[in-house]
C-alpha cells in the first residue's frame, strides 16, 4: 500500500472475496458474522458483507486507516482464510462515495448460482493469470473469451481484443489463401472471439453452458469478471460439468486489468460496472459504447435506478440524465432493456 495524504473527509473503498480452506460450521459462520459486524462498527465502516459457509464477499467503505485495520484484522483473526487474500483498496474517494449503513449477514454462496458446490469444485478452478499474462492470451488465435458478468455490465464495457493473429502467428498469403479456400469448402461457422452468454442473473449460467459447450471444445477458453469472484465457481462448473480442461480466469477481475492499463485500457473498451457509488469506472480515455434506452444518447451511468420494463426482465436500464429529469416523466412501460426490446423488434418482423 502506498503512502498517501488524505483529507479528513476522503473514503476508501474495499473490494475483496475470500474461500475458505475448510467450510465453516453455522455456528463458525454465526461467530464471524458477529465478530465483523462488532469490529466494522468500531471502525464507522459501512457497506455489505456477505459471509457463506463457504467464505466471504464484500463492498465497504470507511477512512484510510479504518479500511487497512479491519484488512489487517482479518489476517490476524482468519489467517488460513486471509493470509493471500487480493484486499483491493479505492483510495481518495469523495465523503458522496460512502455506502450507506453497515450489512453483514448470512448467505448460502458468496455468488448465487443456485448449484450445487459439487458440480463446481474449487480444486477444478481454472489457472489464473495476471492481467498482463491474460492480455497476451487474449492474442492466441485459438482462445475464447467468456465474459461471466450479467448483460447490464457487459452492455457498459467489455473486452475486445484483435481478431487478427500475433505476428508469430501471421500466415503466408499462400497459406491464408488456402485457409480462407478450407472454410468456404467447409462452409465453417465464424464463433465470436468474445461470447457473452446475455445473463440476467448468474443462475442461468449453468444452462448457458450446457447449450455452448461445443463451442469451446479444443479452445483456449479466458474468463472473466468485475473482480474475479464470479469466475471461482464459474470456470470449476466448466471444467467438471462442461468436460472443458482449458481454462484460465482473470486474476483480480477487470478491477486489476485496467490497473494494469490505466490509460489505453489494454483491449478494454468501456467502463466496467461497479457495485458501488462510483457506478462504473475505466482506463483515462474511455469511451462510452452504450447508449439509453430512451432516445439513444451515448450513456454509460446506472443512475437512473430504472428496471426493464418486461415484469419478467427486470434488469435496469440506461436512462440518461435529460431524459430521466425530463416533465413530464417518460412512461416506465415504455423502458425495454436491449434484450427484451430485440424480442419485441423480432416479434414486430415476424408479424410483418
Amino acid at each position: 500500500n502506498k503512502d498517501i495524504a488524505t483529507k479528513p473527509n476522503d473514503v476508501t473503498l474495499l473490494l475483496f472475496y475470500a474461500y475458505c480452506p475448510t467450510q465453516m460450521t453455522r455456528a463458525e459462520q454465526d461467530k464471524a458474522i458477529e465478530l465483523c459486524y462488532k469490529r466494522l462498527t468500531s471502525l464507522n465502516v459501512t457497506g455489505r458483507l456477505r459471509v457463506a459457509r463457504e467464505g466471504y464477499n464484500s463492498t465497504l467503505t470507511g477512512s484510510y486507516s479504518g479500511i487497512r485495520d479491519f484488512t489487517s484484522w482479518l489476517r490476524k483473526e482468519f489467517p488460513d482464510t486471509f493470509q493471500h487474500t487480493d484486499f483491493k483498496y479505492v483510495d481518495e474517494l469523495p465523503a458522496n462515495h460512502k455506502l450507506k449503513g453497515l450489512k453483514v449477514w448470512p448467505v448460502t454462496e458468496i455468488v448465487t448460482y443456485g448449484f450445487d458446490p459439487a458440480d463446481a469444485p474449487l480444486e477444478k478452478t481454472g489457472t489464473h493469470l495476471s492481467p498482463v499474462e491474460f492480455h497476451k492470451a487474449m492474442m492466441n488465435q485459438n482462445s475464447i473469451m467468456i465474459d461471466v458478468r450479467n448483460f447490464n455490465e457487459t452492455l457498459i464495457g467489455k473486452f475486445a481484443p484483435p481478431t487478427h493473429s500475433t505476428s508469430e502467428e501471421i500466415e503466408s498469403n499462400s497459406e491464408k489463401k488456402k485457409s480462407k479456400k478450407r472454410k468456404a469448402d467447409s462452409e465453417e461457422v465464424q464463433v465470436p472471439k468474445v461470447l457473452d452468454p446475455c445473463m440476467r442473473k448468474s443462475t442461468e449460467f449453468p444452462e448457458w453452458v450446457e447449450q455452448n459447450k461445443e463451442l469451446l471444445q479444443g479452445k483456449q477458453v479466458l474468463m472473466y469478471c468485475t473482480g474475479g469472484v464470479r469466475c471461482e465457481r464459474a470456470s470449476a462448473y466448466l471444467r467438471n460439468r462442461g468436460g472443458i480442461e482449458d481454462v484460465y480466469q482473470l486474476e483480480g477481475g477487470i478491477h486489476r486489468y485496467l490497473e494494469a492499463f490505466p490509460q489505453d485500457g489494454g483491449f478494454w473498451v468501456g467502463k466496467n460496472y461497479t457495485f458501488d457509488k462510483r457506478f462504473s469506472h475505466g482506463a483515462e480515455n474511455a469511451t462510452v459504447i452504450s447508449t439509453c434506452v430512451h432516445c439513444g444518447s451515448p450513456w454509460d451511468r446506472y443512475q437512473a435506478q430504472k428496471v426493464c420494463a418486461n415484469s419478467r426482465c427486470g434488469m435496469e436500464v440506461l436512462l440518461c440524465r435529460p431524459c430521466e429529469r425530463t416533465k413530464p416523466a417518460i412512461a416506465k412501460d415504455t423502458l425495454f432493456c436491449p434484450l427484451c426490446s430485440d424480442k419485441k423488434k423480432d416479434k414486430q418482423t415476424k408479424r410483418n
